[in-house]
């Protein structure tokens, strides 16, 4: 988001065609870097950088240095490029005010694509579905929090920079916590820390967005100065939500007099592993009747049918009954341990 002018008159003109846009990278040519010793039969943690309006995943893969870093820790890690917009500027479609031209939410499905991603990245690598986390920037952040609204299942933990979430908590609807970590510049220009509009869209501001989602997790108070979150040549602040779940932590670093560009220096780059590391998914207690499909409250011939229909399917699917974004043989037996009425 480094031209903001130009974003807010390419809102005003409103959603291009999709004929006027570049087709999105394809999934097998992101870039992914490995864990030394990668063992493709252990699953891996997984990390996805996701870069702000007009940049690129490698541009910010360069910006922030996490590569070296995130294989070192065991992770898997990997940082698509959006396509582009009627001006040939990158965007990810994440919510009403960021960045999808004043058009759908839902269309380009951005929130499709990095279910697409992981799928393929897990079908070449084997990644761990309960250690998968986010990183962005500007336009990246609000990715990360429109993805942790729609699959929260999926994700850990999300580190939000520059970004918001949505500015209706209405619009975001999680299914169970996810971590928060939020970064913002008090100078941001751009992505204001306090909220504000892009065309006629309204963002909330870092507070309101780390409070809506302390609210989501069932963090039951805060916010809570914490003072310097970590040594820099800006001041830091590190403000908590208190009594949030194992799996739902919520805070945000505050940059004091810092603009749209916070960076990350190795101090900041090792805490954010640190809570990548402490914030697995933690798994719900297991659904005694998730194999059932159609909600007809017994697992029987139509949900096997509704398996054999979409066996081999990659992404988000109905009959993707074990939530690993492909329907094969696990979800099969699933369905056999789970067969007749639901308790």
């Amino acid at each position: 988001m480094r031209n903001p002018l130009l974003f807010i008159s390419v809102l005003a003109i409103g959603m291009a065609s999709a004929a006027n846009l570049n087709a999105q990278q394809a999934v097998d040519q992101v870039p992914v870097h490995l864990p030394a010793g990668h063992d493709a039969s252990v699953p891996s943690g997984l990390v996805l950088l996701i870069h702000g309006y007009t940049s690129t995943g490698p541009d910010t893969e360069n910006w922030y240095r996490l590569k070296d870093l995130a294989t070192s820790r065991g992770y898997i890690y990997a940082y698509p490029t959006a396509p582009t917009d009627l001006f040939g500027n990158t965007y990810w479609n994440a919510t009403n005010a960021c960045c999808g031209l004043g058009g759908s939410p839902n269309s380009p499905d951005h929130v499709g694509y990095f279910e697409d991603l992981i799928a393929y990245i897990d079908d070449q690598y084997n990644v761990d579905f309960n250690r998968i986390h986010l990183i962005g920037h500007s336009n990246g952040g609000f990715m990360c929090y429109r993805i942790a609204c729609d699959r929260a299942d999926l994700i850990a933990s999300i580190v939000p920079g520059s970004g918001a979430t949505w500015d209706d908590p209405a619009q975001c609807d999680p299914s169970q916590p996810v971590s928060v970590l939020h970064t913002h510049g008090t100078a941001d220009d751009v992505v204001s820390y306090n909220g504000g509009t892009f065309g006629w869209n309204a963002y909330p501001g870092a507070s309101e967005s780390t409070a809506q989602w302390a609210a989501f997790n069932g963090c039951t108070s805060g916010p809570v100065e914490m003072g310097t979150a970590f040594s820099s040549n800006v001041q830091v602040n590190r403000v908590v939500f208190e009594g949030c779940p194992d799996n739902g932590d919520v805070e945000l670093w505050r940059y004091e007099n810092v603009d749209h560009w916070p960076n990350y220096n190795n101090a900041a780059k090792n805490l954010i592993f640190d809570f990548f590391d402490s914030h697995p998914k933690t798994p719900d207690s297991v659904d005694e009747c998730q194999a059932d499909i159609d909600q007809s409250g017994s697992v029987g011939v139509s949900d096997f049918t509704l398996l054999l229909v979409n066996f081999g399917s990659v992404g988000a699917n109905v009959a993707d009954i074990n939530g690993d974004l492909v329907v094969d043989v696990e979800d099969f037996s699933v369905l056999a341990v789970q067969w007749g009425p639901c308790p």
